[in-house]
């Protein structure tokens, strides 16, 4: 499994995480193959300063010392660290651009899944639709101010654009080039394959004051658009018009 590294220092490492692998390892079976563990080889001692789901792609920190890590995790925590999103959506949000304040609680029948809940969990997320094809499919730039768990996820599903796909909070299903093309030639009995096949959702961007000099300097990472979510952005723009 390719992981690349996008910033290092003494204290920090901060990595692209491929979407589908797990952050931290999985209680039931530590076989699985994840990011701490990867970097653990690499690097020895190693702590996790924050998490993204697994089906998520994109940024994840990680602190090589206790200090680093007793300076940087209440920055997560008290939400110093500015943390952006790439979301390609089935829809367009409604207004396009704003704000979400909505309280998010546990579901009260599904394990797992989060929902709207005026006693929840205060949620904050700022978004900002980038390009809409028709009214079929959207890319978003989302800032999560505060960090609950599936908060974009079921944002975005309540304001008519459900991330691709998302099994919890849309269809689950995938692009496929059948989806904005009427005819698409395939080999006989072949079936056709997925341009994206997972939650279209990256963390791309993070920011941070730097821990040697905070006065001044702010750490900035970037994670670059995945290519499938490019590849997505390249059959929409042939096939369906703005």
């Amino acid at each position: 499994m390719k992981i690349e590294i996008l910033y290092e220092d003494e204290d920090l490492v901060v990595v692209n995480k491929p979407a589908n692998v797990l952050s931290i390892p999985d209680r039931y079976n530590l076989k699985l193959f994840n990011v701490y563990h990867w970097a653990q080889k690499r690097w020895g001692q190693i702590y996790t300063l924050h998490r993204i789901d697994k089906a998520t792609s994109g940024i994840l920190c990680l602190s090589k010392t206790k200090e680093a890590l007793k300076y940087y995790a209440p920055q997560f925590e008290k939400q110093v660290v500015i943390k952006e999103y790439y979301a390609f959506c089935k829809g367009v949000p409604y207004p396009e651009d704003g704000e979400s304040l909505q309280k998010i609680a546990p579901h009260p029948t599904i394990k797992g899944k989060m929902h709207i809940h005026p006693k929840g969990k205060t949620a904050h997320t700022i978004y900002k639709t980038l390009k809409k094809w028709a009214s079929s499919y959207s890319l978003i730039k989302v800032r999560i101010v505060t960090g609950r768990t599936h908060q974009i996820r079921v944002h975005l599903s309540n304001i008519a654009a459900p991330i691709i796909g998302d099994e919890l909070y849309g269809d689950g299903r995938g692009f496929y080039l059948s989806d904005v093309k009427k005819r698409v030639n395939l080999k006989k009995d072949t079936e056709e394959k997925a341009i994206l096949d997972r939650l279209a959702l990256h963390a791309s961007y993070i920011a941070f004051p730097e821990k040697r000099n905070e006065a001044s300097t702010k750490i900035e990472v970037e994670a670059p658009l995945p290519k499938d979510f490019t590849a997505v952005q390249n059959q929409l723009n042939k096939c369906l018009r703005n």
